[in-house]
């Protein structure tokens, strides 16, 4: 082989390790690059999920509350719906109480008893201690300020708000 030839073969030989060497270089940054890229989206992924997860956290929490007043309003409601039962049951009961006819009067007497007994449960406790203070030094009977407690006790519902 003459001179010229060697180089030109050694020229070949140095290209071509070039090229691969540069081929080389070039798979191993794209493969590094793959690797951020996937990273990158691993991090954005997972923020997104985070998001999500505090958005249905809040959801949740928002729901509650909600659930949780409506309950209460629910609760309250029937609380005084009740009073308003209890108050027209009693005023009645103590009406028929005073009736001639003693089958009657006995079976309201007897109801009475039972009726007054559910009202106190359902005096908050500022009313009944107005009502214990009236009846203290009164002459009448114990049962209209009973009555006139209840009574108080449904205005005081009907004032009420839903958040009470």
């Amino acid at each position: 082989m003459s001179g010229s030839n060697w180089v030109a073969a050694a020229s070949v030989i140095f290209t071509s390790l070039t090229a691969g060497y540069a081929t080389y270089e070039n798979n191993n940054t794209n493969k590094e690059l793959e690797k951020l890229k996937q990273e990158n989206s691993l991090t954005v992924e997972k923020f997104k999920l985070d998001q999500l997860l505090e958005m249905e956290k809040i959801k949740s929490t928002q729901e509650r509350e909600a659930f949780l007043q409506d309950k209460t309003f629910e609760v309250r409601a029937q609380y005084c719906n009740d009073a308003k039962v209890l108050h027209k049951q009693l005023g009645d009961l103590i009406i028929t109480s005073n009736d001639r006819n003693l089958e009657v009067k006995a079976a309201a007497l007897t109801l009475k008893s039972k009726v007054t007994m559910q009202a106190f449960a359902y005096i908050d406790d500022g009313i009944y201690k107005n009502y214990t203070n009236q009846t203290k030094n009164s002459s009448e009977p114990d049962d209209n300020a009973l009555v006139a407690a209840l009574a108080t006790q449904v205005r005081r519902c009907a004032t009420m708000k839903p958040s009470s």
